[in-house]
């Protein structure tokens, strides 16, 4: 089903423990630390892999072929892109470029590389970050999800 209202976003790790729980899922820090670097923590992954796994077992396989199951083919990763919100063209060409660049960037920089103005770079972060795809790494710089920069770069191959 589709994740409840107040999920949009990443899930924090007491959330994500919460909704493992409820699922008769008692996970190790460290198991649920792998989850959550794999997922990134989006809901609809997190569904998506959970799923009607009821043990560790099926969890840990299922984690193991995560990249391989949502972006190895261009039309999985159609749909990841669509889910995660990177439908819009003009921020996400920002976006995009953040994760063909695969290091903090700071406003001016990263305005200089994709010839485009300031303001629409500034603009086009803050709109990722509000969807969860970029996120400020203090000092003026900013760095793009894991999971949008994976979907990003499948879909550029």
């Amino acid at each position: 089903g589709q994740p409840p209202w107040m999920s949009l976003l990443h899930w924090r790790d007491e959330f994500l423990r919460h909704w493992l729980d409820e699922r008769q899922l008692q996970l190790e820090p460290e198991d649920r630390r792998r989850l959550g670097l794999v997922t990134g923590c989006w809901p609809a992954l997190l569904m998506d892999l959970v799923g009607d796994a009821n043990e560790l077992r099926t969890l840990r396989e299922r984690m193991s072929t995560a990249n391989e199951r949502w972006f190895s083919s261009p039309e999985m990763v159609a749909l990841w892109r669509d889910r995660l919100g990177l439908k819009v063209s003009e921020p996400v060409q920002v976006i995009d470029l953040l994760a063909r660049l695969g290091e903090p960037v700071d406003v001016a920089e990263l305005a200089a590389v994709g010839e485009m103005s300031v303001e629409r770079v500034t603009v086009s972060l803050r709109w990722g970050e509000l969807l969860g795809l970029a996120r400020s790494e203090g000092a003026g710089f900013w760095m793009v999800d894991p999971i949008a920069g994976k979907a990003l770069m499948a879909a550029a191959t």
